[in-house]
C-alpha cells in the first residue's frame, strides 16, 4: 500500500520543455533529523540522480500543458510513515555541474503527521479506529489505530523531537507476575518537529497518525537550545526528558541505537546508559469500572470527619499483608478491617507521586513502585484501592507538594530542568536549592491541571498541599497578599466540592507573617500547625502562656479562622472567615504519631463527638446552643499526686461545654435548642505526674 504525493509548482511558462530547461526537485525522506535524508529505491522516479553533495535526490519535473504547471509524483509506501518529505527546487543550466543548483527555500511535507494542536498540554487521543469503549478487549486495543497529539511547553528550546518506544506487554511484568520496575524497550521512532509548522509561541505540538496498540507505547522529548548555565539553560539533546503532563511515568531501558539521531550523546556513566524516565500512553486507553462508588459515596461533613495519616509503604509492611502486596497499594486492602474498626472515615495518604522520603519528579503520575503487578498497572491498582475504600465508607485525601522536586539540584535534567530550568524553577529565598516557580503562569496551569487530574482520574476527595507557602510567592519569590494561584485553587468550580487543606513549613513566607494562615478566600481549610505547636509547648513547658495558647486552640483557633473584616488592612482572602471545621487539629506533624496507632482511643472520641456534635463541633464560632465554661484546677478536692507540685495544678486546663436551655436569653426565639442536661467535661494535664481533679457540682437541672 502506497501514498501518492503529487507536487505541483506554479513556475513561469518555460522557454522550452527541453531537459536543459526543466526544473528539478531535490528531495529526501527524513524523520528524526533534517540533516539525514533517505531515498528508498522504490520511491525514486526513473531518471533521478543524487545531487553533488550526496544528500538529496534530484528528479526532473514534467510539464503539464493542460494545467499550466510543473508536476512530479512520488509513491511512498505506507509502512514507512510517519515521516517528512523535504524538497527544494533548482533549474538545469548549461554551466559546470558544481554550479548548476540554484537552491530555493527548503520546505517539507508531513506524511502520516499533522501540525497538531496547542491544547491540551501533554498527550491526547485525537482519533481511534475502530472506536474503543469499556468493552474493548486487549486484542481490540492491539488492533486499534490511533492519532495522538503531543504538546509541550518549552519556551527556550530551539529544537524539539518526539521520541516513541514500544514496550512489549510481556516485558511489563516478571515471569511470575512480580513487578518489573524497569521496562525493556523494543523498537524506537523519533520525529523531529519543524518550528514552522509545529511551534506556536512557546508551545511545541505534533499529531502522529496511525499508531497501533498505543497502550504499549512510551514517549519522551529530546530538546536542544541554550546551555548557558548562568541563564538557566540546561538543554542537552543526549537526554530524553519526561513530559510534565504525562499521566504515568515509567523507567524504560532503551535499545542501543536509541540516541543515534542525537547531536550529542549522554555523558558516560560507570554503569552504562541508565534507563530513561518516559511517559506511558497506557492511561489514554485504560478503562476502569468504578461500579458507581464515585457517584454514591457521600463525603462526610467537615465537622464529622475523623482523619488519619497513612503512608502506604509503612502501613503495608506488616505480617497481616500478603507478601506480594507489602509496600504496595493493594496491601492497604489487606488491613481494611483495622481501618474500619478505628472509626476513621477519611484517610490522608502520604504523597503517592514520589518515592519514600523523596520528592516528586512528576505531578500527575503515581509512583510505579507502588504497583504489585507491574508499572503499567499502578493507575488501575490505585483506582481499585480508592473504590474499595469508598465502598467501606472511607474517603481519601492525598498529600501533594508543589515546592521541592526531585530535580531541585543540578545533578540530572530528566524532567522540568531539562525542559526549561529558567521557566519552571527559581532559587529559594535562602539562595539554596531550586524550588518550583509557582509565580509563572505556565507553572500555575500545571498545578491546577495536576489537582484536577487526581480528583477526576482517581476520584480523590481532597488534598493536603504541603509547603503551601511556595504558592503564595510571585516569580521573583516575593510574598503576595493575594496570590493568583491560591485564588485560582480556592475558586475553581471543578475543585469546589473537594476538601483542600494547606500545610506550611515556614509561616514567615506567608502574607502578614502567617498570622491569618494561607490565603483561603473562605474555601481552603488549614492543617493547623498552630495546634500541634502549642500542644507541644504546653506538654513540655506547662507555662501560663502555653496554657492560654492551648485554650485558643481547643476552642477552634478563632485567631486563625474567625472573620476579621474590622481589620481594614487585610485583603479579602485573609480577612474572610472560615468554619471551625475547616481547621484540622493533629497531635503531631506529618510523619509523626498516626491516629491509627491510637485506634481504640479514636473510636471512643469519635463516638463522643457524634453524640454531642452540637456541643463539640458547632457550625459557627458563636453558637446559641452551647455555653463554654472554664474551671479552676485549684478548687478544693483537686490535688497533685505524691511527688507532684501543687503549682502544677495551675497549668492544667479544665473546661466544660453545656447545652443552652430553650428559652434562655442566649437562645433566639423560635430556635431549636439542644436537649437540656447535655454537658461535656474535659481536662488536660501537661505533666508526667497524675493530677486528681473533682468535677464541679452540676448546675440545677443538669
Amino acid at each position: 500500500m502506497t501514498i501518492t504525493v503529487r507536487a505541483v509548482f506554479l513556475i513561469p511558462t518555460p522557454e522550452s520543455t527541453a531537459t536543459a530547461h526543466r526544473p528539478q526537485v531535490h528531495w529526501g525522506l527524513y524523520r528524526a533529523s533534517t540533516l539525514k535524508w533517505h531515498q528508498p529505491p522504490d520511491v525514486v522516479p526513473p531518471g533521478s540522480t543524487m545531487d553533488p553533495e550526496g544528500t538529496a535526490m534530484a528528479s526532473v519535473m514534467t510539464w503539464d500543458p493542460a494545467a499550466g504547471c510543473w508536476t512530479i509524483e512520488l509513491r511512498v509506501p505506507c509502512k514507512l510513515l510517519p515521516l517528512y518529505l523535504g524538497m527544494w527546487l533548482s533549474r538545469i543550466r548549461d554551466v559546470p555541474r558544481k554550479q548548476q543548483s540554484h537552491q530555493l527555500p527548503f520546505f517539507s511535507v508531513p506524511l502520516g503527521l499533522s501540525p497538531g494542536s496547542c491544547q491540551p498540554l501533554g498527550p491526547s487521543i485525537v482519533l481511534n479506529s475502530p472506536r474503543l469503549s469499556l468493552a474493548s478487549t486487549p486484542e481490540d486495543l492491539a488492533r486499534a489505530t490511533s492519532s495522538v497529539n503531543f504538546t509541550l511547553y518549552a519556551r527556550h528550546a530551539s529544537m524539539a523531537s518526539i521520541f516513541i518506544v514500544r514496550v512489549p506487554r510481556e516485558n511489563a511484568t516478571g515471569s511470575s507476575g512480580a513487578s518489573a520496575s524497569v521496562l525493556s524497550g523494543a523498537g524506537v521512532m523519533e520525529i523531529v518537529l519543524d518550528p514552522r509548522w509545529n511551534r506556536s509561541g512557546d508551545l511545541w505540538h505534533i499529531c502522529v497518525e496511525g499508531l497501533r496498540d498505543i497502550g504499549s507505547l512510551c514517549y519522551g522529548w529530546r530538546l536542544d537550545g541554550s546551555s548557558r548555565w548562568e541563564s538557566g539553560g540546561r538543554h542537552h539533546p543526549g537526554f530524553l526528558v519526561l513530559d510534565p503532563y504525562a499521566a504515568l511515568a515509567v523507567q524504560v531501558l532503551l535499545p542501543k541505537d536509541a540516541h543515534k539521531s542525537a547531536s550529542r550523546l549522554p555523558p558516560p556513566t560507570a554503569g552504562g546508559i541508565p534507563p530513561a524516565l518516559l511517559g506511558s500512553l497506557e492511561p489514554l486507553v485504560q478503562h476502569f469500572d468504578w461500579q458507581a462508588t464515585a457517584v454514591t459515596a457521600q463525603r462526610p461533613a467537615q465537622g464529622s470527619a475523623v482523619l488519619a495519616e497513612l503512608d502506604v509503604r509503612t502501613f503495608t509492611n506488616h505480617p497481616d499483608v500478603q507478601p506480594p502486596h507489602r509496600g504496595k497499594l493493594l496491601g492497604v486492602l489487606d488491613r481494611l478491617e483495622l481501618l474500619q474498626s478505628s472509626k476513621v472515615n477519611t484517610l490522608v495518604l502520604a504523597p503517592l507521586n514520589a518515592p519514600r522520603g523523596g520528592k516528586p519528579l512528576s505531578f500527575l503520575s503515581p509512583d510505579p513502585e507502588l504497583s504489585s503487578s507491574g508499572p503499567l498497572n499502578v493507575g488501575r491498582e490505585l483506582k481499585t484501592l480508592v473504590r474499595a475504600l469508598h465502598s467501606a465508607g472511607i474517603h481519601v485525601i492525598m498529600q501533594i507538594e508543589f515546592c521541592m522536586t526531585a530535580q531541585s539540584g543540578d545533578e540530572q535534567w530528566l524532567g522540568l530542568s531539562g525542559i526549561d530550568k529558567e521557566l519552571y524553577y527559581r532559587r529559594n529565598v535562602d539562595g539554596g536549592a531550586f524550588v518550583l516557580n509557582t509565580g509563572q503562569p505556565a507553572v500555575q496551569e500545571m498545578v491546577i491541571r495536576s489537582l484536577k487530574h487526581w480528583a477526576v482520574e482517581y476520584q480523590l476527595d481532597g488534598f493536603v498541599i504541603l509547603n503551601a507557602e511556595n504558592l503564595a510567592q510571585d516569580a521573583e519569590g516575593r510574598v503576595l497578599d493575594s496570590p493568583p494561584l491560591a485564588e485560582a485553587i480556592a475558586l475553581d468550580p471543578q475543585l469546589s466540592g473537594l476538601r483542600i487543606l494547606t500545610s506550611v513549613s515556614n509561616a514567615a513566607l506567608l502574607p502578614r507573617s502567617g498570622v491569618r494562615g494561607f490565603p483561603h478566600y473562605s474555601r481552603l481549610g488549614v492543617w493547623n500547625d498552630g495546634f500541634t505547636r502549642d500542644l507541644r509547648s504546653y506538654t513540655t513547658s506547662g507555662s501560663q502562656s502555653s496554657v492560654e495558647a492551648l485554650k485558643m486552640r481547643i476552642t477552634g483557633s478563632p485567631d486563625l479562622l474567625q472573620a476579621q473584616w474590622g481589620n481594614k488592612g487585610l485583603p479579602g482572602g485573609l480577612a474572610s472567615g472560615r468554619l471551625p471545621s475547616q481547621g484540622v487539629n493533629a497531635p503531631a506533624g506529618f510523619g509523626g504519631l498516626s491516629l491509627l496507632q491510637l485506634a481504640a482511643a479514636v473510636s471512643v472520641f469519635a463516638a463522643l463527638r457524634r453524640k454531642h456534635a452540637s456541643l463539640l463541633t458547632p457550625v459557627h464560632f458563636v453558637s446559641s446552643s452551647r455555653n463554654l465554661r472554664w474551671h479552676s484546677t485549684a478548687s478544693p478536692g483537686s490535688t497533685a499526686s505524691a511527688g507532684g507540685k501543687p503549682s502544677e495544678l495551675r497549668h492544667a486546663v479544665a473546661f466544660s461545654v453545656h447545652s443552652t436551655p430553650a428559652g434562655s436569653a442566649s437562645t433566639p426565639a423560635g430556635s431549636a435548642s439542644t436537649p437540656a442536661g447535655s454537658a461535656v467535661y474535659a481536662a488536660f494535664n501537661p505533666h508526667p505526674t497524675p493530677v486528681r481533679m473533682v468535677l464541679p457540682a452540676l448546675p440545677s437541672g443538669e
